[in-house]
């Protein structure tokens, strides 16, 4: 194995807000470019990581949710359908959404 001598050490404190916030700085780096030819496919790429990552955060701030509020959802296997991401975007969603608005969802699962 070869040493670069190059050392990271990254503290991540809160990954849903860590890449809220890296989804904020690609959608204003693509907000800076110039609308030019030149920069269209380097606008598209940040943008698409702004998008990606938008969804990665929503979706990891509501398996934390998902996952302090367990004992008030009642569903059977919870957990492990989230950890193993057996549960999809839209199931997390739909069970997060009364948890916020304390109102029942629009559209009923069966």
């Amino acid at each position: 194995m070869h040493d670069t001598g190059f050392k990271l050490k990254v503290r991540i404190v809160n990954i849903p807000a860590e890449m809220f916030i890296d989804a904020v700085y690609f959608l204003e780096e693509a907000r800076k470019l110039k609308d030019k030819p030149e920069n269209y496919l380097l606008k598209a790429r940040y943008c698409r990581a702004s998008i990606i990552l938008s969804f990665f955060s929503l979706e990891a701030y509501m398996n934390s949710f998902i996952g302090g509020h367990r004992s008030k959802i009642g569903v059977e296997g919870l957990d492990k359908r989230i950890i193993r991401s057996k549960m999809s975007f839209e199931e997390k969603f739909e069970i997060i959404i009364p948890l916020i608005t304390k109102k029942l969802t629009s559209k009923k699962r069966k």
